[in-house]
């Protein structure tokens, strides 16, 4: 499966902490390729069409798939994400 950052995604990457981005890419990647390990927090999202939420300390992914896509829509601190 292919994975797909929203350019809102990829902007917070970049301005956030290496270390906190590169374990979200590496969680990201490993969902991609179908690990689904005990260590990826990931739950459906309530009242979306096949959206889900990946944790990754006090940060928040949402992801969604699109045919043999992995979309990475937004990734913003806990407070944040769901508004």
């Amino acid at each position: 499966m292919r994975v797909r950052y929203e350019k809102q995604a990829a902007k917070t990457l970049d301005k956030m902490p290496a270390k906190i981005a590169a374990s979200i890419r590496e969680k990201v990647e490993a969902l991609a390729s179908g690990n689904t390990a005990p260590n990826l927090d990931i739950k459906p999202m309530h009242g979306g069409e096949g959206g889900y939420r990946l944790r990754q300390g006090g940060w928040r992914v949402l992801l969604y798939r699109e045919n043999d896509t992995l979309i990475v829509g937004k990734i913003k601190p806990r407070g944040d994400v769901y508004k």
